[in-house]
Parts: C-alpha cells; sequence; structure tokens
C-alpha cells in the first residue's frame, strides 16, 4: 500500500480590495480543492478530473489553463484562512493563504469625507451670511445718509 503524503508551504498573505479580485499564486491543473476556513473550514472550490465544481455563487473561478484559482467580487468578509490542496501528483501539497479584504471607503474614510463636507457647506454659509450682513448695513448707512 502506497502512502499519500501531504507536503506544507507557509502562510502567504494576499491582499485585496473591496468589489476586486485576486489570484491565487499556486496552480492545481487537474486534481485540487481550495477551502475557507472560517468558523469551520468549508470547501469553495473544486477540480476533479480537470472539471471545475464553485461553492460560492459564482464568485470562484479556475482556470483551466493556467490552473489558478480566484475569488471575484471580494467582501470583508472574504478575509480569513485558505487552503489549497493540489492532488496532481502522486504526493499532495498543501498551499496556506492569508487574505485581507480593505474596504477603501471603510468607517475612517466615510468619516473624513463627510467632516470635510460639512465645513464645506459650513463655509459657504458664513460667505452668504457675510455677504448679506454688509448688504444689509449698506441698505442703513443709505437710509441715514438720507437724513439730514
Amino acid at each position: 500500500m502506497i502512502g499519500l503524503g501531504v507536503s506544507s508551504a507557509q502562510n502567504v498573505v494576499l491582499n485585496g480590495v473591496v468589489g476586486e479580485s485576486v489570484a491565487f499564486p499556486d496552480a492545481v491543473k487537474k486534481s485540487g480543492t481550495l477551502t475557507y476556513k472560517g468558523d469551520e473550514q468549508q470547501t469553495i472550490g473544486d477540480v476533479t478530473g480537470g472539471q471545475f465544481t464553485d461553492y460560492r455563487e459564482g464568485r470562484v473561478h479556475w482556470n483551466s489553463t493556467t490552473g489558478l484559482f480566484s475569488i471575484s467580487g471580494l467582501k470583508v468578509d472574504d478575509s480569513g484562512m485558505y487552503t489549497l490542496l493540489n492532488n496532481d501528483a502522486e504526493r499532495s501539497k498543501e498551499y496556506q493563504y492569508q487574505l485581507k479584504v480593505d474596504d477603501p471607503l471603510s468607517g475612517g474614510a466615510v468619516a473624513g469625507i463627510v467632516v470635510g463636507l460639512l465645513a464645506f457647506v459650513a463655509a459657504i454659509i458664513a460667505i452668504i451670511i457675510a455677504i448679506w450682513k454688509n448688504q444689509r448695513m449698506a441698505g442703513w448707512c443709505a437710509i441715514f445718509r438720507g437724513v439730514k
């Protein structure tokens, strides 16, 4: 009986942005899986005999030419640990990835935009009030000039 071993590599950090795609750098040509470890480990993509099955609503892809898995339409919730198991050879290979998905319009960025917009509106209101007061004062001065 021949035992199939699994060789393992260190974690590779992958960075992504919400709404974009990320590709996993190690290939699976004929047989392998891509799993996500959240609360529990779940297979999200499977290649068996060169045929691909996506378990994540059309967001996981496998390129049969390059053998690379990718995830499109990234969400912050996609952040986490992924394992790619390549069963192409007699000895399986396992690759670990830490995916970090950033949202460029996160709370801090949105707060900064809102504060900047409010400051701009306040400045415009202050200018309008200053112009209105100057015109009003000019009107009063004209009234007093007319009184003898």
